[in-house]
């Protein structure tokens, strides 16, 4: 599935694979998931993300005491996204992001076995500071996939001292939602949401 088979629990083509669990099988997601210390103890406890359903979209919601800025720098410089976007104790060993509308995205995520596992994806809409919009159904601009998976709405909205941050993910099928839900989708994006918080707050 394109990126599916390449990410994680934290999308997969690389923008799936990084907030998913998209390219391990739901046994794979299950070992990353609770391996991961933020599902347990004082950071899950205290988890201030949000997950929710809606038609064929998953969406996960999340209030940052930080300004808009630093949310969109972590999601568009490499330095910064190898510090929170895989799930622990996975890891990002490469980033490049061609941040601009048809620029594309490559990441790697590394398992413990060290084991690696690229996605590519294109940005469809880049408005600083507020909105990230990229899919997977281009590997670059504007070559298709094999298989279209996810098309992912990021928005960062500014209120008093915090800020919004609203991740929506959109597919193209209910049953493509469903898969990405036993892929880890909910435990997995908070997960990443809580190591991105860690940076940023």
């Amino acid at each position: 599935m394109g990126w599916i088979s390449s990410f994680m629990v934290c999308p997969i083509s690389a923008f799936s694979l990084s907030l998913s669990l998209g390219m391990l099988r739901p046994a794979e997601a299950s070992v990353v998931i609770t391996s991961n210390p933020f599902f347990y103890g004082r950071h899950m406890a205290s988890t201030k993300a949000t997950t929710s359903t809606e038609g064929r979209d998953l969406i996960l919601t999340r209030s940052f005491k930080a300004p808009s800025e630093k949310l969109f720098n972590a999601w568009t410089q490499p330095v910064l996204l190898k510090q929170w976007f895989a799930p622990l104790p996975w890891t990002i060993d490469d980033a490049i992001l061609d941040v601009r509308v048809g620029g594309t995205s490559r990441i790697v995520m590394r398992n413990p076995e060290g084991e690696d596992f690229p996605g590519h994806g294109v940005y469809l809409e880049v408005v600083k500071n507020s909105r990230l919009v990229f899919t997977d159904a281009f590997t670059t601009a504007w070559e298709l996939s094999d298989k279209p998976f996810l098309l992912v709405v990021l928005t960062f909205e500014e209120q008093d001292k915090s800020t919004k941050y609203t991740a929506r993910v959109r597919h193209w099928t209910t049953a493509d939602r469903k898969v990405h839900e036993k892929m880890g989708f909910h435990q997995g994006w908070v997960t990443c949401a809580e190591q991105l918080a860690v940076l940023v707050e």
